[in-house]
C-alpha cells in the first residue's frame, strides 16, 4: 500500500543521435546519462525533477545548445567548461552556481536566471562573470553580498544596455539599479535586500522611461520606500513582505 515513486534514468534517448530537442517533466530522474555528451545535434533541454541534483560532466560537449532549463531541478553545480558553449541562449535554473569567471564572451546568452555566486571567493571587478554575459536580457541573481561582489556587480549592470528584466535578490541592493543610464531598457525590476535609493533629486521615471513594474521585498525591520519613489512610480510599485 505504499506508493513508490518509478526512477528513470533515459539512457534509452542516448539512442537517437539526431534529437535536437529533450523536454521532460513530471517523471523521477536522479541523474542524467553521461552519454548524452554525445548528442551532439541538441539544441534546448528541459528536465523538470526535484529530485534531479546534478548534471554529467560530459554536458560541456553540447557545442551547439541553446536552451538549458533545470529550473525545476535541485541542480546547484555544473560543469565550468559548460560556460564555453558559444551558442547559449537561455539557461533558467533555480541556484545554479555561476564560476568565479567566464572565459569566453556569450554574446548569444539573453537569459540567465536563477544563479548565484559560488560560496566560496569573492568578484574580481576585473574578471566577474557577469561581464562576458552583457547581452543579456533578462537576468536573474540570489545570494550576492555587496562586500564580496557588489562593485563586480554594479560595473557588469553598466553595460548591459539590452536588459530588460532584472530581479536581484541579495544584502544590499545597489543603487546603479535607478541610476545606470545604460539600463534605460529595463521594464520590470524584482529585488530583495537593503537598497541604496537614489537621492530625491533623482528623476528614476525619466531614467527609467520602459519601466512598467517595480515589485520590492522588505521585512518588518527594513525602511520603507522613501516618499520620492513612491511618487516617482505611483501605478508600477508593489511592496511585499518577505
Amino acid at each position: 500500500g505504499v506508493y513508490q515513486k518509478r526512477r528513470h534514468d533515459l539512457k534509452f534517448l542516448c539512442r537517437s543521435k539526431f534529437l535536437r530537442v529533450i523536454h521532460v517533466s513530471g517523471l523521477g530522474i536522479r541523474e542524467l546519462p553521461n552519454e548524452i555528451g554525445d548528442m551532439v545535434h541538441l539544441r534546448y533541454i528541459l528536465i523538470g525533477s526535484m529530485d534531479l541534483e546534478k548534471l554529467p560532466s560530459s554536458i560541456k560537449s553540447l557545442l551547439n545548445l541553446q536552451t538549458l532549463d533545470i529550473s525545476e531541478t535541485r541542480v546547484e553545480e555544473i560543469h565550468p567548461s559548460f560556460w564555453k558553449i558559444k551558442t547559449l541562449r537561455h539557461v533558467m535554473a533555480s541556484k545554479l552556481s555561476l564560476p568565479a569567471s567566464i572565459d569566453e564572451q556569450l554574446d548569444e546568452l539573453q537569459t540567465l536566471w536563477g544563479v548565484k555566486p559560488a560560496q566560496q571567493g569573492e568578484w574580481d571587478q576585473r574578471d566577474c562573470p557577469l561581464h562576458k554575459t552583457t547581452k543579456l536580457r533578462s537576468l536573474f541573481l540570489d545570494g550576492f553580498e555587496q562586500s564580496k561582489h557588489g562593485a563586480a556587480l554594479e560595473s557588469a549592470l553598466g553595460k548591459m544596455s539590452f536588459l530588460a528584466n532584472l530581479k536581484l535578490e541579495g544584502d544590499e541592493i545597489p543603487s546603479c539599479v535607478f541610476t545606470a543610464q545604460n539600463l534605460r531598457y529595463l521594464e520590470t525590476i524584482d529585488i530583495a535586500g537593503k537598497i541604496k535609493w537614489p537621492e530625491a533629486t533623482s528623476d528614476v521615471r525619466r531614467i527609467r522611461p520602459n519601466l512598467v513594474m517595480l515589485k520590492v521585498y522588505k521585512d518588518s525591520s527594513e525602511e520603507a520606500v522613501p516618499q520620492h519613489i513612491q511618487n516617482q512610480l505611483e501605478g508600477i510599485l508593489t511592496v511585499a513582505n518577505v
